[in-house]
C-alpha cells in the first residue's frame, strides 16, 4: 500500500499515536472524506480483499460515519483480507483490528 500504509499504521500500537501522528502522516493519504466517500472506500476495500492505496487510517477514525456503521464494514474488510496469503495481509488485519478497537473505545 502506498502513502500511510496499514502496515506502518500498525507499527504505532497506540491510538494516541495515530491521532497525534506526525506531519508526514498527515500529509499522505486522504485525511478527510465525506461519509459517502468513506462508505464507498470501505465497499471498495471489501471488494478488493482488504487492499486500499488511497485511504489513511486517520480518515477512517475521523470520518463522519458512526461506529455502528464503521465497525461492521471494517470487520468485513478484515475478513476479506484473510483470503490474501501474504505478510501484508496480516499487517492489514492487525491495522483493521487497531481501528476497530479505537472505534469501540471511542463509543464508551
Amino acid at each position: 500500500m502506498a502513502n500511510v500504509t496499514w502496515e506502518r499504521f500498525t507499527r504505532s500500537r497506540h491510538l494516541k499515536t495515530v491521532t497525534d501522528s506526525s506531519e508526514n502522516a498527515r500529509r499522505t493519504g486522504d485525511q478527510k472524506l465525506s461519509p459517502t466517500e468513506m462508505k464507498s472506500r470501505l465497499d471498495a476495500m471489501i471488494a478488493n480483499y482488504g487492499q486500499d492505496d488511497r485511504t489513511s487510517p486517520v480518515a477512517v477514525l475521523d470520518s463522519g460515519l458512526s461506529s455502528d456503521v464503521l465497525i461492521p464494514s471494517l470487520l468485513k474488510v478484515r475478513s476479506r483480507a484473510l483470503f490474501r496469503l501474504s505478510d501484508e495481509a496480516l499487517s492489514d488485519v492487525e491495522a483493521t483490528n487497531t481501528i476497530v478497537n479505537g472505534l469501540r473505545y471511542r463509543g464508551h
